[in-house]
């Protein structure tokens, strides 16, 4: 069978695969939707921890903290983290299984032509393996820069504390760290870049195959590194630049709204008070409008971005899902 992979066909692929007419919509609503009932959902639950935390904030200014001590200071300064510390893990945990979920439907609609759906099973579970192992070789990836500009800042502000150094010299410390990490990345990045873009079909992969793929896409990607990697960066550079465009217009027209009911937060003078003028309607709605169409934006923008990988995993030069198909209409 001919390869039927190409740039041009990844490149149209997200309008060209099933339901192109609806689902990207559809799934442009579905991800903002349940983004800002969950998350406004945690946001509500979590008030508690944010008022205690912007009490311990103010109290923090008064608090007698011997600043001769790094340790003291800077146990001081993440202790108040504490009470949003357990909110912030079932963020995560939250944003996992939603990502999870919708990457599985995304790369449903471009391997098995199906309709949008959102369920959790057996590809959601892969999926969210997936994803795990795509953070860990981030993490391996970026951790010598970012040990190297968060280490030396620490450590020049540290020593600035102790009264090491002056606070021009701490200044050259910290900048020094920073721009060490920033030159590492700089030269990680087409590393990062190589094997993400050999990699991607690995999502669309594991729907295909049913079960988790994740070094097999190295073997899909041979010999379409370029393709893919330009088709990418076509609908993400354009989509994100439309998507910007689209925010900053709704950015100006409903951020105005909220500036009265804003301006009475000058006025607030405990955390409780601030907490109460922020959940007003007239903040609370022109706030979640913006949030909605900016999230569906780049959910929508996230689906058609991941259409090249797929494509290439719907090509697999070891078995074709278009070739099996045409295999199929003759049983």
């Amino acid at each position: 069978m001919p390869d039927r992979f190409s740039f041009d066909r990844a490149l149209g692929f997200p309008f060209r695969a099933a339901h192109a007419k609806t689902f990207p919509w559809i799934y442009g609503v579905a991800y903002a939707l349940v983004n800002l009932v969950v998350f406004g959902a945690v946001m509500f639950l979590a008030r508690g921890a944010f008022v205690k935390f912007f009490a311990a904030a103010e109290a923090l200014e008064d608090a007698q903290i011997d600043e001769d001590h790094p340790a003291e200071v800077f146990g001081a300064v993440f202790g108040l983290f504490g009470p949003l510390v357990p909110w912030m893990v079932v963020m995560g945990l939250a944003s996992w299984v939603i990502w999870a979920m919708f990457q599985s439907a995304s790369m449903r609609r471009y391997i098995r032509d199906e309709n949008f759906s959102l369920r959790f099973g057996g590809d959601e579970t892969r999926m969210m393996v997936l994803g795990l192992l795509w953070f860990l070789m981030g993490l391996v990836i970026w951790a010598l820069p970012m040990a190297m500009m968060f280490g030396g800042i620490f450590s020049a502000v540290s020593a600035g504390i102790q009264g090491d150094l002056t606070e021009d010299e701490m200044v050259l410390r910290m900048m020094g760290g920073i721009f060490g990490g920033m030159g590492i990345m700089a030269l990680l990045f087409p590393v990062y870049v190589f094997f993400a873009t050999r990699l991607a079909p690995s999502f669309a992969l594991t729907i295909k195959e049913g079960e988790l793929k994740f070094q097999d896409a190295f073997n899909v990607s041979r010999g379409r590194f370029w393709p893919i990697l330009g088709a990418f960066l076509i609908l993400a550079v354009g989509g994100g630049m439309i998507v910007a465009v689209v925010e900053q217009v709704f950015q100006f027209v409903l951020m105005g709204s909220m500036m009265p009911t804003m301006e009475s937060l000058e006025g607030a003078d405990t955390p409780e008070e601030v907490l109460s003028a922020i959940l007003r309607p007239g903040v609370l709605i022109p706030f979640g409008i913006y949030v909605f169409i900016s999230v569906g934006l780049r959910g929508v923008l996230q689906h058609v971005a991941g259409a090249p990988a797929a494509f290439a995993a719907r090509h697999d030069p070891r078995g074709s899902v278009d070739d099996a198909l045409r295999v199929g209409d003759f049983d």
